[in-house]
């Protein structure tokens, strides 16, 4: 998300005059979430540290109820941790970007495949990866966008069948077009568009892990490219979820 405040209208309340309360800047905004998302995190942490050592020094003083409690106050605490962790990495994508290089794409998915195959547990997952083009981009965000991207796609797997991944380009003209496609539980029509939105879950906190930050972040990474990404709701079992990145990024 980006924010022009360069137009005087912008800092205007609906009567058309100017506003009491005047906009900041967007680098000031950027600025005070990550102070923000950097500080909060020390007391989180102490909050679950005393909880831990609260429950192993007196575990024998507390009945089923109050363990219960600590377990919940503890869960809070590491999720929240999590979301500021998310919220950090997101708005991190514009000030810790890097200048683009040219990369072959495929080299950096393969190396994700592996590690996720191992670290989701899921050696059978079949992923697909045709021909790629070499592209022009921030080769960390690259691999940042394809883990988020290859990840929820393990993630959200099918309990009834293999998951089968199939990872490909396309000439667009001006501009590349990369499809990543799974077999998985797939999303509904009406939340295509929910799902870049920050913090934003489609399912209970506990039923699969994350912060609802993984898509926000690859939106935030391809806007940066100059590119669009779609969750595209075809009639296909699983999800297609395309971007853009122009060839001269």
């Amino acid at each position: 998300m980006r924010i022009n405040v360069s137009n005087s209208a912008a800092r205007q309340g609906n009567s058309g005059e100017p506003s009491c309360c005047p906009a900041a800047p967007a680098e000031e905004i950027q600025q005070l979430t990550c102070r923000l998302s950097h500080d909060l995190r020390e007391p989180l942490r102490m909050v679950t540290s005393f909880l831990d050592l609260l429950q192993s020094r007196y575990q024998a003083r507390l009945d089923d109820e109050a363990t219960e409690y600590i377990h919940f106050a503890v869960d809070g605490a590491r999720r929240a941790e999590s979301m500021l962790d998310g919220l950090l990495e997101y708005t991190r994508v514009e000030s810790d970007g890097r200048d683009p290089v040219v990369i072959a794409g495929e080299r950096t998915l393969r190396d994700i495949v592996s590690d996720l195959q191992t670290t989701r547990d899921q050696p059978d997952a079949r992923v697909r990866i045709a021909e790629l083009p070499t592209i022009r981009v921030d080769a960390a965000q690259w691999h940042q966008l394809w883990r988020h991207l290859l990840d929820n796609a393990f993630k959200f797997r099918a309990p009834d069948r293999p998951l089968v991944i199939e990872i490909s380009a396309e000439d667009a003209g001006d501009c590349w077009r990369f499809n990543c496609c799974d077999n998985g539980i797939g999303v509904e029509p009406d939340q295509n568009e929910r799902i870049f939105q920050v913090f934003q879950r489609l399912h209970p906190v506990g039923q699969y892990d994350g912060t609802g930050m993984g898509l926000p972040v690859c939106r935030r990474i391809i806007e940066r490219h100059g590119g669009h990404i779609v969750c595209d709701p075809g009639p296909r079992q699983g999800t297609l979820i395309w971007f853009t990145l122009p060839k001269t990024a």
